[in-house]
């Protein structure tokens, strides 16, 4: 079904792409939500440099799914300027949440987006052998009782790596 629906993706993609400036604005929003669609498939599909392409024009429309299937991207492709858009990222939107006064008014999707970006920056600095950063990132995701689950299993496998580290370091 992938294969079938990025033909008809790429159908859309390409007229709207070539009428560009003919189309009203609705219709170029239509644009970047394909976008979104087409590298939502190709991440399925495990062709990151492609679904890459896609996710990058999606994302400047500054949604939420669009940030996520971009920030998942760069995470499998361990591009080396994950960490840096994670956490830039996350300053945005913590800085949107530190809008929000009152406890009862925390956009919830913004709350969740927002664990998200934590437990891939937490993977991402994993990934980059940033164990003491990764750590620190985790003990406070544990204590603010974010994730839990997820902090706990990433703090065991940082504690497995260091082990290996060190026995390696002793051979």
């Amino acid at each position: 079904c992938y294969f079938q629906s990025l033909f008809h993706f790429n159908r859309v993609f390409h007229y709207i792409a070539s009428h560009w400036g003919q189309l009203d604005e609705k219709t170029r929003e239509l644009y970047f939500e394909v976008c979104l669609y087409i590298g939502f498939i190709y991440m399925e599909l495990n062709m990151k440099d492609r679904a890459f392409y896609y996710l990058f024009h999606a994302r400047s429309t500054n949604s939420l799914s669009a940030i996520r299937e971009f920030t998942n991207c760069i995470c499998n492709m361990n591009d080396p300027g994950t960490i840096a858009y994670i956490k830039s990222t996350l300053n945005n939107v913590l800085e949107e949440l530190n809008k929000q006064d009152d406890e009862e008014q925390v956009d919830e999707s913004l709350m969740s987006f927002y664990r998200f970006l934590n437990r891939r920056l937490a993977y991402s600095l994993i990934e980059a052998n940033e164990l003491e950063e990764a750590e620190t990132l985790l003990n406070k995701m544990v204590a603010g009782g974010e994730d839990v689950e997820f902090a706990k299993e990433e703090l065991a496998f940082i504690r497995r790596r260091k082990e290996e580290m060190k026995k390696n370091e002793s051979k």
